[in-house]
């Protein structure tokens, strides 16, 4: 929960300090089809009231946090989230220690990607200077406390 907490935050002072109608959620349902509701770890949505699950074109960024379903989250998750139509995606491999990030749709499925280390800073390359830093993203084990 560490990594997510960390994005959470961090995602959330990007947001407020450039006053982006925008805000963070933590595992909330998108809405991609009838048949599919996944949850990602972290989404940023249009500001908005959501009783059900966030209609898929409200979203701008989805998160999956993976440390065992890296597979899963580059390959089924990836095109389910491109086809939906959703900006941006980003895969924390926490084994890897790196942000796999995907954007520019075409055709439903994502034209380009980075790979961002922990460490360095991480721009949303669809919405243009959001920043937030990596450095401080801890592995789900490293709680703080000794």
């Amino acid at each position: 929960m560490g990594v997510q907490l960390d994005i959470l935050d961090a995602l959330l002072t990007a947001v407020a300090r450039l006053n982006l109608p925008l805000r963070v959620l933590s595992e909330v349902s998108v809405r991609v089809s009838e048949a599919e509701v996944p949850m990602p770890d972290v989404s940023l949505v249009r500001r908005g009231r959501y009783p059900a699950a966030v209609p898929v074109e409200h979203v701008r960024l989805a998160v999956e946090i993976s440390e065992s379903t890296l597979a899963d989250d580059l390959g089924r998750k990836r095109t389910l989230y491109a086809l939906g139509g959703i900006p941006e995606y980003w895969v924390v491999d926490l084994s890897a220690r790196v942000v796999l990030q995907h954007w520019s749709l075409e055709g439903g499925t994502y034209a380009k990607s980075a790979i961002v280390p922990f460490g360095d800073d991480i721009a949303l390359a669809t919405l243009p200077g959001l920043v937030i830093p990596t450095a401080a993203l801890r592995d789900d084990s490293d709680d703080g406390l000794t």
